[in-house]
């Protein structure tokens, strides 16, 4: 009885150090994923912001270019009175 008690106890040990291993190999490898998203998530952030910026500006060009054609136009205007 009392070895089949100790077999039991062994089994168990070996279950939980199974169970444990296991656990910390999960742990490692949601550490990496994260780490991989914060990467990626960084990536895809500088690039929106690029994408932003640019976009700002062609916009604020356009701007400036329809301002200038406005003064030219009225600057035509102006010399044929």
């Amino acid at each position: 009885m009392r070895a089949y008690v100790g077999s039991k106890q062994t089994q168990a040990g070996i279950i939980e150090d199974t169970l444990r291993n296991r656990s910390f190999t999960t742990d490692a490898a949601r550490a990496v994923l994260e780490d991989t998203n914060i990467t990626q998530t960084t990536t895809q952030y500088a690039l929106q912001l690029a994408r932003q910026q640019a976009g700002i500006s062609v916009s604020a060009q356009a701007d400036l270019l329809k301002f200038d054609s406005i003064n030219a136009l009225m600057e035509g205007l102006s010399t044929e009175a």
